[in-house]
This record gives C-alpha cells, structure tokens and sequence, in this order.
C-alpha cells in the first residue's frame, strides 16, 4: 500500500473516520446537545505500525457554528494532560459528523460532504488532505444496534477491507476494529454517564 493510500486508510480508520453522501441515510452523528462542554474522552488505540496510544478528546463547545473536539496525548492512568502538546482539532457540523480535521503538525483534513462513520447504506466521501492527494471513499455500510459495519470498502477503487465501529451514548465512537488497527474507550470524565 502507498503511503497516500497507507495515510487514507489510516485516517479512515482513527478514532473519528471518513465522509460521505448517502443513497439512504440514517444519520447518527454524536449528539453534542447530550455532551456536556469539557467532557473528556479517555481513548486507547492499537496500531500494527505504531504501536499502543493513548489519547483524550476533549469536547471544547461550538465554535463558527462546529462542534470543536481538542484531541492530546493522554496517560494511561487517570490524571493531567499536557494542553500544549495537542494533536488535533475536529470540527463537526450540525449532525454531529466530521467535516475537518486540523493535526499539529499544519495538514489539514476535509470530509466532504462529511464523514461516512454513522451512514447507514451505500456512501461516498471524498476525502482531501494538504498533504496529499484527494481520495474517494466507497463503503457499504448497515447498522445493528449501536454498531455500524463497513463492507465493501474501497478508496480509490481499490478493496481495503471492512470496519466495525461501536457507538456510546453520545452516538460517539466508543470503538472501532479494522485491519490492524483497534480503537475502544477506556472511559469518560467530566460527561455525565
């Protein structure tokens, strides 16, 4: 897999996913409206490539009319957080789905129309990157219960394989499983549940 490709399925895959346009759409994006301004979402990822990782998401308000999620490097116990060292800022729209993401190092993310994570049906996002190409997404995607599965996958035209994502009771992500990479929710803070 090139490293576009790589970066495409990586970001696909991370603790908040890619865009969408539905043929027939469910729409479950996180409710913000539930989510109280600084809940912290204590997140742990298992990553072939890169080995275990802490992060927290913080839910920091709305702002330009987005939902704006701070995303650090977090400890594996519970305790403080460097606020300088972020890693990310997401930006969610009215329906609770990622339109953008901004990392600390300058690249800048779009998700058009937004993601595709909580679309239930045949989706397509186009997914552009200032460090790279722009990438078509192709899923597939069912939910039962509060798990949405991904079949059929494929960017660019070419299969990747299938995701399973878990949602919590902000219809966030709480975890999700593809091919080396797991996602889960160790635990929330400061959110009322």
């Amino acid at each position: 897999m090139n490293i576009s490709r790589q970066f495409s399925a990586l970001a696909l895959a991370a603790v908040f996913l890619s865009p969408v346009a539905a043929a027939f759409a469910e729409t479950r994006g996180t409710n913000f409206a539930r989510m109280p301004v600084g809940c912290l979402k204590h997140v742990r990822i298992e990553d072939t490539n890169k080995g275990l990782i802490y992060v927290i998401e913080v839910y920091t308000g709305v702002k330009g009319g987005q939902h704006v999620v701070f995303s650090y490097p977090g400890p594996a116990q519970a305790g403080t957080f460097d606020a300088k060292r972020r890693l990310s800022t997401s930006y969610y729209d009215a329906n609770g789905l990622l339109v953008r993401r901004e990392l600390a190092n300058g690249v800048v993310e779009k998700f058009h129309p937004h993601e595709c994570a909580r679309i239930s049906g045949r989706c397509t996002v186009v997914q552009s990157s200032t460090r790279g190409p722009t990438h078509r997404l192709e899923a597939k995607t069912s939910r039962r219960g509060n798990r949405m599965h991904f079949s059929d996958v494929k960017l660019d035209g070419w299969a990747e394989g299938s995701f399973v994502y878990t949602f919590g009771p902000f219809g966030d992500i709480v975890a999700s499983q593809q091919p080396g990479r797991r996602v889960e929710l160790i635990r929330y803070e400061n959110c009322g549940v």
